[in-house]
């Protein structure tokens, strides 16, 4: 629906006694963007640019910051605001220089999705951007070394 007004009197009539409590018009904001991440690996920086992302937004700088300092963080802003890449950044600049590491072991990360379609939807992301160290390996590689998803319904096989 693309008139304001025909979808707030949608709304008010769903509400009881068809009436709305509060409307509020804000202005449109200046875009905030962050500066993007010195610490991030050449190669992850390649794939997100090449990939059409080409500077963050604030909060998306802000989560990669701490999350890459080791802090807990929660972040809530709207759908597809871009917050999958707050923590995708430092975990795939982790895993990435981990691949080379000395004892072969690399790097780890476990990511746990509220529903199979984001946790799929967040694979295929990954996938996509084909980054050194963080990309599935043939079915030879080791389990820690390959991308998966799986839910309460996967098969200890898989």
């Amino acid at each position: 629906m693309s008139d304001p007004m025909a979808l707030l009197a949608e709304v008010a009539a769903a509400c009881p006694g068809g009436k709305v409590v509060h409307v509020e018009q804000r202005p449109a904001r200046e875009p905030a963007y962050g500066a993007w991440p010195a610490w991030v690996p050449p190669a992850v920086d390649a794939a997100v640019r090449g990939s059409g992302i080409s500077r963050l937004w604030s909060h998306q700088a802000l989560v990669a910051q701490l999350a890459h300092a080791g802090e807990n963080v929660a972040v809530s802003t709207g759908t597809a605001s871009g917050k999958s890449l707050g923590y995708l950044l430092p975990m795939l600049s982790a895993a990435h220089e981990g691949s080379s590491a000395v004892n072969g072991r690399g790097a780890t990360a476990i990511y746990l999705a509220p529903t199979k379609a984001l946790g799929a939807d967040q694979l295929s992301r990954i996938d996509a951007l084909a980054i050194p160290g963080c990309a599935p390996r043939p079915s030879t590689a080791t389990p820690l070394s390959t991308n998966a998803a799986g839910s309460g319904n996967t098969p200890t096989s898989s």
